[in-house]
């Protein structure tokens, strides 16, 4: 992002473009190393407490509310609570909202060449980038600590 930054900044254009073949990249061999890495790129990236607690409200609203919701409202009609009705109203906006939002997932994994038979996986990959944000969140005091590739960098005001 700051590489990026620069180069707009000189007055120069970027483009994104495939690159199908030209190298292959892979990022994070843990749950652990996922969560530190892009913790580390969103504190880069959004270096404001305000822009990082947007993204994860974003994160939230947008990426788990719908399965949130589904799963409240199918199991309060398992057991009966509140309101069929309004139960069922429920369950099938949040269904039909996860059901759209996996499509187009389906769709973006096959256009970029990823497996398109992962795309159920959406909600994990939020859960995991929600808790990395959380971690961003916690760098972005003043004093705390980033450390990358050896070197610890301290947060100032």
């Amino acid at each position: 992002m700051h590489l990026a930054a620069r180069v707009k900044a000189a007055g120069l254009k970027l483009r994104v473009v495939r690159n199908r073949g030209l190298y292959l990249v892979r990022m994070y061999t843990s749950l652990r190393g996922i969560v530190q890495g892009w913790s580390r790129i969103f504190y880069g990236t959004f270096q404001s407490v305000g822009r990082a607690c947007a993204s994860l409200a974003l994160l939230v609203v947008m990426g788990l509310l719908p399965y949130l919701s589904a799963t409240w409202a199918l199991a309060a009609l398992a057991v009966g609570g509140g309101p069929r009705r309004l139960m069922w109203a429920c369950a099938a906006t949040a269904l039909a909202a996860v059901g759209a939002q996996l499509s187009v997932i389906w769709r973006f994994y096959r256009l970029v060449g990823a497996r398109p038979r992962t795309f159920w996986t959406y909600p994990i990959g939020c859960a995991v980038a929600m808790v990395a944000l959380l971690v961003a969140l916690s760098k972005l005091r003043p004093g705390a600590e980033v450390t990358w590739r050896n070197t610890t960098y301290t947060h100032g005001k």
